[in-house]
């Protein structure tokens, strides 16, 4: 059953958890369309201008802004959601996320359904209460990876990959409406549908009504259809082998130890933790910025040619199937076992994941130099080191997270990570006006400056290295 619920918890965010990531895609058919082109100065809006995607500054910064509050709105929420899961467990949480999601889905269908670009503005609540829902999804299936105790990085990796890959559905979308005449009302209303059956059956027959436990107990039984929760005592075994490893004259020792769990402030304050949340909230902008500016980058770059624009949108979205094997790669990488002899397992992934995060930091820095130099071929490497980056971004994030601090705090902690890289990541909507006026639409100086910042998230994976070496002399001072 464990394996049922890996499979399934991957399909159901891949079918409809991070579909606003495919934005790119989904902008491409409003233009088409002339939403919000009734902004736009009364020489750029004929049909000619329209059907060839000429610039329209106005245009653009509403899809921006929709995009960015989506987003934003919903890294506000996170510090409310991880508080929700972690106070009330599984089925109630999940409630909340299908009402979200199928919102959301209703919203924008009924946008679609009245054929109407003058009222376009119904996209900002429709896309706020997806995003949401979506994140709702992830959150609520990451725990599936305690399942598989030795594998738990690389699951919520490719959780994560997942939750990248669902970008793709806006492309499908694309397709349909260039190829078969299929109304993009027409798509949301089955995906509203087939939410409701999908979520449904999760959330009754797949998931428990609690929490899985992490790290997963020996006794514990995985009880999916139970309506009902049996109160049982979880004891951290990582824990409970790391006190018998207590020796006095070589022998180990008898007496019965207790491990305290920190509170959420100490941990919170705790400088492993500010460093992950400061690499988190450049990468993220790093990402977004390479969402919002896309459409209008390559615009530019082809000289608004609409054919080789719908090629390279189309073409960002397939190297986005890839997110999930890379992610599982980089939590493979996490769960690797270090020669390196920690007396705690937790030790051991934690130093796992340095090499996680300077993959990320390397990534991040090679996509933002492709982006500094304006040749059309090379684009195709700039998306497919998008891919990677973002591949590397939020699964080692969540499962660092769950391997470094106490489980009682994993809901509240991944919030407070999405809730403050979110906060940090509006510097998007300024950085791109940024771009579009003063800057000419040419990005190069907003690319430099992030090339600077993800050099300084390089301190993360270094103050990684020296704080397991302070913790591995502390243990060798005590043994002797």
């Amino acid at each position: 059953m464990s394996t049922v619920a890996v499979v399934w918890g991957s399909l159901e965010i891949m079918m409809f958890a991070g579909i606003i990531f495919g934005w790119h895609n989904i902008v491409y058919i409003y233009k088409d369309q002339g939403y919000f082109s009734h902004l736009c100065p009364v020489s750029n809006i004929t049909e000619n201008a329209i059907k060839s995607r000429s610039d329209c500054n106005e245009q653009d910064e509403q899809f921006n802004i929709i995009f960015s509050l989506s987003t934003f709105i919903t890294g506000i929420m996170c510090i409310f959601t991880g508080a929700l899961y972690d106070r009330f467990g599984t089925r109630k949480y999940i409630s909340t996320k299908f009402d979200l999601g199928a919102k959301g889905s209703k919203t924008v269908s009924f946008i679609f359904s009245t054929h109407f670009p003058g009222q376009p503005y119904f996209l900002y609540p429709g896309f706020i209460f997806t995003t949401y829902g979506g994140y709702f999804l992830l959150i609520t299936n990451l725990q599936i990876a305690g399942l598989v105790p030795n594998y738990r990085s690389m699951i919520m990796s490719a959780y994560c990959g997942s939750y990248d890959v669902s970008a793709t559905m806006f492309l499908f979308f694309k397709l349909s409406y260039e190829n078969y005449d299929i109304s993009p009302n027409t798509c949301f209303i089955v995906m509203a549908v087939v939410y409701c059956v999908v979520y449904g059956f999760s959330t009754f027959c797949i998931l428990p009504k609690s929490r899985i436990p992490m790290p997963k107990p020996s006794k514990y039984q995985f009880r999916p259809h139970e309506l009902t929760e049996e109160k049982t005592t979880l004891v951290n075994e990582e824990d409970s082998k790391t006190n018998e490893n207590i020796v006095s004259n070589g022998h180990p020792s008898t007496i019965q130890s207790t491990t305290r769990v920190p509170t959420f402030k100490k941990v919170l304050l705790s400088p492993l933790f500010l460093f992950l949340v400061f690499w988190i909230s450049v990468h993220r902008l790093r990402g977004w910025m390479f969402i919002g500016v896309f459409n209008p980058w390559m615009s530019r770059l082809v000289c608004g040619d609409r054919s080789i624009v719908s090629h390279f949108t189309s073409f960002l979205s397939s190297t986005m199937f890839i997110g999930i094997f890379s992610a599982a790669f980089s939590g493979f990488v996490m769960d690797r076992k270090i020669k390196k002899k920690y007396e705690s397992r937790k030790f051991g992934r934690i130093h796992a994941s340095i090499a996680s995060f300077l993959l990320n930091c390397s990534v991040g820095l090679l996509l933002s130099i492709c982006m500094t130099i304006p040749v059309v071929n090379l684009q195709y490497l700039t998306c497919l080191l998008f891919t990677l980056h973002r591949s590397f971004l939020y699964g080692p994030n969540s499962a660092f997270i769950a391997n470094a601090f106490p489980m009682e705090h994993f809901g509240k902690l991944i919030g407070v990570t999405l809730t403050v890289s979110s906060l940090f990541g509006m510097l998007q909507n300024p950085l791109f006006l940024w771009i579009q006026g003063p800057l000419d639409k040419d990005p190069l100086v907003v690319n430099v400056i992030i090339c600077v910042m993800i050099l300084l998230t390089f301190i993360h994976p270094t103050y990684i290295w020296f704080y397991l070496r302070k913790k591995f002399s502390s243990r060798q001072k005590e043994k002797n």
